[in-house]
């Protein structure tokens, strides 16, 4: 893993063609989008994370940015430098947000989107495939974009089997 400053985060996405923070980005938002509840246990919030990362197959890489941790609790930001400075970043989380991962730190990225959700985070997560990008908005709810539709429909499938309410869809 290695921590990127907003501007680093923005040249990596531009380096793909992936539209920086969909949700912002109004007009600019790639494909088709979803909207879900998260779920609300420990073992659902990482078992739902695991399988969206599968969904896509293959890791390819990602960058997590991190937007907004509101509560800003002394154990969480305890854990997120632990694990930031086990990758040598020193830099507070505001100053350095971004998380790129490698094809080789798939369950890493994982556990960090798992947080992300635990704590009532809110993140980007952005393949480095450009398949699709989510924004897990704040522990409440998650949004899914991208370019393929029938990706889409997985997702929208995965959703229904974790019996998570569909709060905006726009694959149909």
């Amino acid at each position: 893993m290695k921590c990127l400053c907003p501007s680093e985060c923005s040249a990596w996405l531009h380096q793909r063609g992936i539209t920086e923070a969909p949700y912002e980005s109004a007009g600019q938002s790639p494909g088709h989008y979803l909207q879900f509840a998260t779920p609300r246990t420990p073992s659902q919030i990482s078992a739902l994370t695991r399988t969206l990362f599968e969904q896509i197959g293959a890791f390819p890489g990602a960058l997590i940015v991190f937007t907004d941790w509101p509560a800003y609790y002394p154990d969480e930001m305890a854990i997120t430098n632990l694990l930031r400075r086990a990758h040598g970043e020193t830099r507070p989380l505001i100053d350095a947000p971004g998380h790129e991962f490698t094809e080789l730190e798939g369950p890493e990225a994982i556990g960090h989107c798992s947080l992300a959700l635990g704590f009532q985070w809110s993140a980007y997560l952005y393949f480095a495939s450009g398949t699709i990008s989510v924004l897990f908005w704040e522990g409440d709810l998650v949004d899914v974009w991208g370019p393929d539709r029938n990706l889409l429909l997985d997702v929208r499938s995965l959703v229904r089997e974790f019996k998570l309410k569909i709060t905006s869809d726009s694959t149909d």
